[in-house]
């Protein structure tokens, strides 16, 4: 049987809370750029040449949004998110230059919604990227959902969330352990008077984490590269925590 493009449902109604890792303040700006984070406040021109504020979603690949595994390539591609009317479950089959985004900014009307257009695309610096208001970030799930739709509108194609899943896991994975381990040693914004004192306390953390995750364990494998056997995850997660353990030990002897 052929596939369809799937919707996050819970019995008939949309399961909006199935999409999103974090919204509004709950975004965590410790959490290294992703796929499927939606990003506000960037002046952008348009189809019609006009250049005003809008509202994207970063619909690149994590193993192409960076050069070094830290600072962002040089462009970054994302498509518009527009308002839109509310999206059916039996809708989500169609539609497809939409990417739904349901309770993208909390509650919603009966008649306003949100969705990612695939049709206006923009290429975004680094600049652009940092500068903007990250507000959401897809879960791993909506992450799936996002390149399932978008996979679909390129080629027609339809791959199931679950054989995504197998390949976006392991991305996910190191960037939850990023977003800890920048947590752990940078604190967090609160922690600042100054916010540029921050992002850089941030980038400085994740220098150190890339090279940590890609340090050799044996002749012929990273750490990084455990994480794509599931098996492996929980001991890479537990020697992450000696490693943590272990600075704040010498930092405190020093």
């Amino acid at each position: 049987m052929k596939p369809n493009l799937e919707c996050p449902t819970a019995g008939d109604a949309i399961d909006q809370s199935a999409l999103y890792l974090a919204r509004g303040d709950e975004v965590s700006p410790a959490r290294p750029y992703l796929t499927g984070d939606v990003l506000s406040g960037l002046m952008l021109p348009g189809p019609d040449g006009e250049t005003r504020e809008r509202v994207v979603i970063i619909l690149q690949h994590p193993c192409s949004m960076r050069s070094d595994g830290v600072h962002l390539t040089w462009r970054i591609l994302a498509a518009e998110v527009c308002e839109h009317t509310p999206f059916k479950p039996s809708q989500w089959s169609g539609n497809y230059h939409f990417m739904p985004l349901p309770g993208l900014f909390g509650s919603e009307s009966n008649s306003v919604s949100h969705a990612a257009d695939f049709d206006n695309l923009h290429l975004l610096s680094p600049a652009d990227v940092e500068n903007a208001e990250r507000v959401a970030n897809l879960s791993q799930y909506g992450v799936n959902l996002l390149m399932q739709r978008y996979a679909h509108y390129s080629t027609r194609i339809v791959v199931p969330t679950f054989q995504l899943q197998q390949v976006t896991e392991p991305f996910f994975e190191e960037a939850d352990l990023n977003q800890d381990w920048c947590e752990e040693i940078a604190g967090f914004p609160d922690d600042y008077v100054n916010p540029q004192e921050y992002r850089q306390a941030i980038d400085s953390a994740s220098v150190e984490y890339m090279d940590w995750i890609r340090e050799k364990i044996d002749s012929k494998r990273r750490r990084q590269d455990l994480l794509k056997d599931a098996q492996s995850r929980s001991t890479i997660r537990q020697e992450m925590r000696r490693a943590l353990r272990a600075r704040r030990s010498n930092a405190t002897s020093k």
